[in-house]
């Protein structure tokens, strides 16, 4: 059976990766639990953001997932400097959190 394609996300910096997380992503599971368990799992706030939007496209209907998002979003929009440049990094957060607050 053929794997189903997930969506190219925009680049997160991860420089090294927990082994949680690669595995994951070795895996490339189509369950929203699974991704949901591994956001769990890690510790850098951008494992989890990617995880946890692995399982929104999996289940876009999913209210955990929006709510789980959004308080990343949140907690990665409080760890960078006030002033920063329009990049693309920040126009998906804008998006994600439009996307997530409506």
């Amino acid at each position: 059976m053929e794997k189903q394609n997930h969506p190219v996300f925009p680049e997160y910096r991860i420089v090294d990766p927990s082994p949680v997380f690669a595995e994951a992503l070795r895996a490339d599971s189509n369950y929203e639990m699974d991704w949901l368990w591994v956001a769990a799992k890690v510790s850098s706030q951008q494992e989890r953001q990617y995880c946890l939007e692995r399982a929104l496209y999996i289940n876009p209907e999913s209210a955990v997932v929006r709510q789980s998002l959004a308080a990343v979003a949140a907690t990665i929009a409080k760890q960078l400097p006030e002033t920063r440049p329009q990049t693309e990094s920040n126009h998906w957060f804008k998006l994600i959190t439009r996307f997530v607050a409506g």
